[in-house]
């Protein structure tokens, strides 16, 4: 039987014990009050009977007077006393309903015959007696029907007076034989429920308080008691067996957890990095043999150093660390000998609260002198670079003068040709021809002789000295423009020509105009179009550094045109500069493009596409660029497509130029 059934039939059983005790005291009482009650009404009932027969007297006084002196007056009083006692008979009746009807029917037929006789004249003596006959008769059946009344009535006060008393008297047995029955079905169902239920369960106690090696020898049986406590017996037999293997399996943990924990302690004193756990307040909890070293450190600081004795900058309390990425920190050692430190930190946590870090720390000094080695290494290769970026421009300078001067030294020979080849001498021949005949000028013009010819000869030789000046003209023009653009570009060299690299007001624009002034004879010669896609923009930059780069695009420009020799060759210079947004050059040409394997090693030092190059010129325009913040790219569909490079900025230049 399942425990939620026997507690439902355990308290049924109190329940409905209790409701029929209830029930049956409740009758018995009630049987009580009801004799009572009825011992009551028979006592009012004889009152009422002995009050009936005074009224009935009386009226029976009232009759014989209005007989015996004829007093017809006395009729109405008579009528009204029949009333009054037909009335309390009427009460009466409820009680004795047999003997009440009839006195009231008696009491009537006087009351009638009373008024009947009220009626006859007082002389009518024989009317009158017989009237009194019929009165006599009726007045002795009633008086024998109030001696029967009297006599029920008496009986049967007698009769609930002996009722009430019995009553009264088993009153107490009976109820204490109810409580008993009661108490006795209480106690059987306490003796069953103790059976069932408590014995059961103080066994499972006892065994459950038994050694679990015991419990596990002696299974636990439980042949009687609910299903639930039998299930309960089965349960804590499966239980003790699972806490036996628990406490195996925990002591195999415990095992290993002490295997990990040496092993992780010899991880750590075999590290060679610093490790230190330490509490919320930087307090040192354990260390590692690296720790000590690196300190000089005695093996009992554990627990009495605070770690921002070793690092200065971690004195605060409670500690805060970050826990996302390493950060370097100047350490102090005991001796007062000051080292780098690089420190990774990780929070300890249990239950979901911190309870301290684990750190990491790392000597850096070596790696601190490499950096310094390769940052003057770098400041070796950067200077080397922009070495290499003066000469690639002084070579592009000199051999844009050299074209330059090439038009020079042709003009030069020109001049020379003609001046050796002029007509002055012919105007020497003349001149002694006249002075000759300076005595006989007449006969030199005389007819037949040759100095008829002279007008028309120095016609002739006037406009052929007027031609040769006119060609001479030019020529000293043209070489008076060679000469201002040799100048023109030795200027812009000189704009750019410093070593240091300061950032300074500028006008882009200025500057992507002197890259292409350097470039002009290529471009000319070469009938390249050119598309200047930009306008005066103020920046703060490097000039040099932004020359060094524009001139070696510019020049690889117009070298990619030359090679490819398209129809019509084109370079577009085009700037980019949106409100917010880095700032974007681009240099775009339509020359011989780059494949996949050029553009991936087109900035690297001594890579070169160029039968002549030497690999500097995109290498230190890359680290140009990347000394002012920015980035150097190359675009190409590959081969025969074009190529753009781009220069990219960062939008503060902009900003702080405004």
């Amino acid at each position: 039987m399942r425990i939620a059934v026997q507690t439902v039939i355990i308290v049924l059983c109190c329940l409905l014990g209790g409701l029929a005790l209830y029930s049956a005291i409740w009758i018995k009482f009630t049987d009580v009050e009801a004799l009572r009650d009825q011992d009551q009404q028979s006592q009012l009932a004889m009152r009422d009977i002995e009050h009936l027969e005074t009224m009935l007297n009386q009226w029976f006084v009232t009759i014989d007077l209005f007989f015996s002196q004829q007093q017809s007056y006395l009729a109405p009083g008579i009528g009204r006393q029949a009333s009054q006692l037909q009335t309390s008979l009427n009460e009466l009746g409820k009680i004795a309903p047999h003997e009440a009807p009839e006195l009231q029917k008696h009491l009537t037929t006087i009351s009638t015959i009373v008024q009947r006789a009220s009626l006859q004249a007082p002389d009518d003596n024989a009317q009158w007696n017989s009237l009194l006959s019929q009165t006599d008769d009726k007045s002795t059946a009633i008086v024998e029907l109030m001696d029967s009344l009297y006599s029920y009535f008496d009986q049967r006060r007698e009769h609930s007076a002996t009722a009430v008393a019995s009553a009264e008297a088993g009153l107490v047995p009976t109820l204490g034989s109810y409580a008993a029955g009661y108490f006795g079905l209480v106690f059987l169902v306490w003796l069953w429920a103790t059976r069932t239920v408590v014995l059961p369960l103080q066994k499972l106690h006892r065994q459950a308080m038994r050694p679990l090696e015991e419990q596990r020898a002696e299974p636990f049986v439980l042949d009687a008691g609910p299903t639930e406590i039998r299930r309960l017996g089965s349960s804590l037999n499966h239980y003790s067996q699972r806490l036996v293997e628990a406490l195996h399996h925990a002591e195999e943990e415990r095992e290993n957890a002490e295997l990990a924990r040496a092993r992780v302690e010899s991880i750590m004193h075999a590290a060679p990095d610093a490790i230190i756990t330490l509490d919320d307040d930087g307090q040192i909890q354990h260390m590692n043999q690296a720790t000590l070293d690196m300190f000089t450190l005695a093996t009992d600081a554990v627990g009495q150093t605070h770690i921002g004795e070793l690092v200065p900058r971690l004195d605060q309390s409670p500690l805060a660390l970050n826990t996302r990425q390493s950060c370097e920190y100047i350490g102090k050692t005991t001796a007062a000998r000051k080292l780098p430190l690089e420190i990774s930190a990780a929070t300890v946590s249990q239950n979901e609260h911190q309870d301290g870090y684990t750190l990491i720390v790392r000597d850096i000094t070596t790696r601190k002198l490499q950096e310094i080695k390769l940052q003057k290494l770098n400041q070796k290769l950067v200077a080397a670079s922009r070495q290499a970026g003066i000469a690639e421009i002084a070579t592009g300078i000199l051999h844009n003068v050299g074209n330059v001067l090439n038009s020079v030294t042709t003009s030069a020979a020109l001049l020379q040709n003609q001046i050796n080849q002029t007509s002055a001498a012919k105007v020497k021949k003349v001149a002694e021809m006249m002075q000759n005949h300076s005595d006989d000028l007449p006969g030199l013009f005389a007819p037949g002789n040759k100095g008829q010819q002279l007008p028309g000869f120095i016609s002739g030789l006037c406009n052929r000295l007027d031609n040769e000046q006119s060609q001479q003209l030019d020529e000293l023009a043209s070489l008076s423009k060679n000469i201002a653009h040799i100048a023109e570009i030795v200027a812009s060299q000189q704009k750019f020509a410093g070593q240091s690299s300061v950032s300074e007001p500028l006008d882009l624009a200025e500057v992507l105009n002197d890259a292409i002034a350097m470039h002009s004879v290529p471009l000319r010669n070469q009938n390249i179009k050119l598309v200047r896609d930009f306008h005066s923009l103020p920046i703060l930059s490097d000039r040099h550094n932004l020359m060094q780069i524009f001139v070696n695009l510019v020049r690889n420009a117009t070298e990619a045109i030359g090679e490819q020799k398209p129809r019509q060759g084109a370079l577009r210079l085009r700037v980019i500069a949106d409100s917010g947004q880095p700032l974007r050059i681009e240099v775009t040409d339509n020359g011989s493009g780059l494949d996949e394997e050029q553009k991936h090693n087109l900035f690297r030092h001594g890579f070169t596409t160029k039968v002549s190059g030497h690999g500097f010129g995109l290498h230190s325009s890359a680290l140009a660029a990347k000394n002012m913040q920015g980035e150097l790219s190359a675009s190409s569909e590959g081969r025969g497509h074009g190529c753009t490079f781009s220069l990219q900025l960062p939008a503060s230049i902009m900003e702080h130029a405004a």
